[in-house]
């Protein structure tokens, strides 16, 4: 299998945040840019967990 170059360059991140966590709830908060190619998110995982994706 060859490895492909991927088209979309991202970085993602699992940390605890308990207080940005509560505030989220069970909500997946994603913001785009109206121009495209840049996406900021945020969702609760676990236990005061959060992923953030730029």
């Amino acid at each position: 299998m060859t490895p492909r170059r991927a088209r979309v360059n991202e970085i993602v991140a699992c940390v605890h945040l308990p207080g940005v966590a509560a505030t989220l709830g069970h909500r997946f908060v994603k913001v785009l840019d109206p121009s495209g190619g840049f996406a900021v998110g945020l969702v609760t995982l676990t236990k005061g967990r959060v992923i953030w994706f730029v």
